[in-house]
């Protein structure tokens, strides 16, 4: 096979690319004070973001204009972002209804969130990031994921810009093109622009809220984003990481092994929490966001007055 110039321009950007995508490289593990380590850390992150850049430059060609264009409509209302946290448990859903109906909230859901019963009918945006919820997986709960997606069109779904060659002949096509840039320029920024590189950890749940902030909603609530994974976290005899579920909504694995990847173990692991608390309190702490989860271990929102109307959308806190 000819290598042209394309072919090789590929060949070089994804060898370059691969040399920084080692675990030990990226910024949610701690480089142990030492700086020869922060320096990779850091060229790791500019090398990414300069591979992903050139790699997806055609492809994702003006996938962004419709979550510009969108941005531009007027939202009269509240948005709830409900995460996957315990203290999504504390949702009163019926409530959730009633602010619905009259138009005065709309929800934001993440990753597998439509595939459950009591959430599907109240979530008007579905966010997605994860590699395992690709649109090209072959996982069961992906292809189950989007079977339901497909096969409705009132739910508008939020995705990363790279992932619109896979989606521009159905869901952009059917329901609109709505794509955040997922690129990281973590520890140089501090953006949640979801048309820049962001600057903050790659979960989902606080793509959702950067896209919800964008769309300049009138107020904003979450609930699930606790970050409340480490109540379940055990050290075994083999020094294993082991994680049980703490999920408030959603069918996840009841435990796993997360040994492979975080090869320092609980050092790293709590190092990793502690990137997604700084990630919340510099990047989205001084926005007008409210916490529904009254024992949310997440601290830079306030949370939800008994005096603020929308306090019903909670029940007793169960967490």
């Amino acid at each position: 096979m000819r290598l042209t110039g394309k072919r090789v321009k590929n060949v070089v950007v994804r060898a370059l690319y691969a040399l920084t995508i080692r675990n030990t490289n990226i910024p949610q593990f701690s480089p142990r004070l030492s700086v020869r380590k922060m320096v990779k850390i850091k060229i790791g992150i500019i090398v990414r973001y300069l591979v992903e850049s050139i790699l997806a430059y055609r492809s994702e060609k003006h996938s962004l204009d419709g979550i510009r264009d969108y941005s531009k409509l007027a939202k009269n209302s509240a948005a709830l972002l409900i995460a996957n946290g315990p203290s999504a448990k504390t949702l009163n859903l019926s409530e959730v209804r009633k602010y619905k109906n009259l138009g005065e909230l709309e929800v934001f859901g993440v990753n597998f969130s439509i595939l459950d019963p009591n959430y599907e009918d109240i979530i008007d945006y579905l966010v997605l990031s994860d590699p395992g919820m690709h649109p090209n997986s072959d996982s069961s709960r992906s292809i189950q994921l989007w079977k339901k997606i497909q096969d409705q069109n009132r739910i508008k779904i939020i995705t990363p810009s790279s992932w619109h060659p896979f989606l521009k002949q159905t869901i952009c096509k059917s329901s609109g093109c709505l794509h955040f840039k997922d690129s990281s320029l973590e520890g140089f920024s501090l953006n949640i622009d979801p048309t820049k590189p962001r600057g903050y950890v790659s979960l989902t749940a606080y793509k959702a809220l950067a896209v919800a902030i964008f769309f300049k909603y009138q107020r904003i609530f979450v609930i699930g984003v606790d970050n409340s994974m480490f109540r379940n976290i055990s050290v075994n005899e083999r020094n294993e990481l082991t994680q049980v579920s703490n999920h408030g909504i959603g069918i996840y694995p009841s435990s796993e092994n997360l040994s492979s990847y975080f090869h320092e173990g609980i050092f790293d692991y709590f190092y990793d929490l502690s990137e997604a608390f700084r990630s919340l309190k510099f990047c989205f702490g001084q926005f007008p966001i409210t916490n529904l989860g009254l024992n949310s271990e997440v601290d830079c929102f306030p949370k939800i007055d008994p005096s603020n109307k929308f306090y019903s959308l909670i029940t007793d806190d169960l967490t």
